[in-house]
């Protein structure tokens, strides 16, 4: 009886398919091989831009500083934009719990009323928008 082999020579190599993530700001594509395991992985950042009612509108969070004393946050907006700006305060659920206008560079905010906790300041100027956390102890 005779013994023969056969020597079978099989060469795999790799596919790629694009997936993406969904996240906030970032797009995320992955490499995978025939066997279904991630090669490489790529982010992508985005510019940001916070959609709103449909339009796009220019976060202006780093030109916005609010400073907490005595249950008082002032509002101090870095640039004089000319016009009259929106505030809304709301809690985390989200519930607006005070809301005001006001045209100068500096507003002050007073949430004696408030109990303790996080709070979303939300401030609109012009075509600009900022969204900042705030915590009331």
């Amino acid at each position: 009886m005779k013994l023969t082999s056969l020597i079978l020579i099989v060469q795999f190599g790799t596919v790629q398919i694009n997936a993406q993530t969904i996240a906030i700001n970032k797009m995320t594509t992955f490499s995978y091989d025939l066997n279904g395991n991630i090669t490489s992985r790529k982010g992508i950042s985005t510019p940001s831009l916070k959609p709103n009612d449909g339009n796009n509108r220019i976060d202006i969070s780093g030109d916005i500083s609010i400073i907490g004393k005595d249950n008082k946050f002032t509002i101090d907006l870095k640039k004089d934009y000319g016009t009259t700006a929106t505030l809304q305060v709301s809690d985390l659920s989200p519930i607006v719990v005070k809301s005001a206008e006001f045209n100068k560079r500096t507003y002050t905010v007073d949430m004696n009323d408030c109990p303790s906790g996080v709070y979303i300041f939300n401030i609109k100027v012009a075509s600009s928008e900022a969204t900042k956390k705030v915590i009331k102890n």
